[in-house]
């Protein structure tokens, strides 16, 4: 099975032992820190003009729902 970063040649067993082993743990960990990020990125992209308030509305509706599955614990 291929594996989604795979570009063409291999790497280490220990490298990619080391950064595939335990991530999806700690993604689920940081994901809801992530969302607040995400949320200050868009006010950020918003005050200063790069992002429309629909835009920007579209953004807040998407991670209150990516949120809410975090929450719910089915992310």
């Amino acid at each position: 099975m291929k594996k989604l970063w795979e570009k063409g040649y291999t790497t280490s067993n220990l490298v990619e032992k080391f950064t595939v082993g335990t991530d999806r743990i700690f993604d689920e960990k940081l994901a809801i820190y992530d969302i607040r990020g995400n949320r200050a990125h868009a006010e950020m992209l918003h005050k200063v003009g790069l992002l429309s308030h629909t835009e920007k509305a579209a953004i807040m509706r998407g991670l209150a729902s990516i949120e809410t599955e975090i929450m719910e614990g089915y992310f």
